[in-house]
């Protein structure tokens, strides 16, 4: 399943209702309604329920969960979600499968991590001169998502999962550099130009 969706500049939204991915846009609804709900304990347990179902069989992945759910806090989400443990992946997986009912089970996470995110943003808004970021990220990808962006200049790229990058090139080329000899991926290198004077989305050095 790809973490990429890609819009047509030309599509109005009723073409796009109609035409592409409707999940994709019941997705992003979800996510722009649950950075509006109120945080509850409620939350938090969804997603303690939910991984411990998904990891039944892991005792390393549940001694994870035991420590989430005795000392996470809403300011370390970030720190939660580069830890190699249950979080990022089952976060990201739901986001990039757009699985409506598992991005709400995650969604007080998920609303901490844009919050977290937000507040690093404003700050490195704050202490920056430029107005240009660049960043990279490297990654293998199939060949046929790969081949569904090269024929996609000019249109919409919307990326479905939280995203990591980093500012130096050679750091995210060492991502790929021992798995490009896979036969059905290529390596890719992303270069992306952010304007941090646009607030779409927050985006932070962590």
């Amino acid at each position: 399943q790809t973490s990429i969706s890609i819009i047509p500049y030309e599509h109005t939204s009723h073409a796009l209702n109609k035409d592409e991915k409707p999940l994709f846009l019941w997705s992003q609804i979800l996510l722009q309604v649950i950075l509006r709900l109120p945080s509850s304990c409620d939350g938090k347990q969804d997603m303690i329920n939910q991984a411990r179902d998904q990891y039944f069989n892991n005792q390393v992945e549940q001694q994870k969960i035991d420590d989430f759910e005795r000392n996470y806090s809403s300011d370390n989400a970030i720190k939660w979600y580069t830890r190699d443990c249950f979080v990022y992946r089952l976060v990201n997986k739901a986001l990039r499968t757009e699985n409506i009912d598992n991005i709400f089970l995650y969604r007080f996470f998920i609303a901490d991590l844009h919050r977290q995110l937000e507040r690093l943003y404003l700050s490195h808004k704050a202490n920056n001169n430029s107005s240009i970021v660049t960043c990279y990220r490297g990654q293998l990808m199939p060949i046929n998502e790969f081949e569904r962006i090269k024929s996609s200049i000019n249109q919409y790229i919307s990326i479905n999962t939280f995203f990591s990058t980093s500012t130096s090139s050679s750091v995210a080329v060492n991502f790929f550099i021992n798995g490009g000899q896979q036969c059905d991926v290529v390596c890719v290198l992303f270069e992306i130009l952010v304007d941090i004077n646009l607030q779409t989305k927050p985006f932070a050095p962590i």
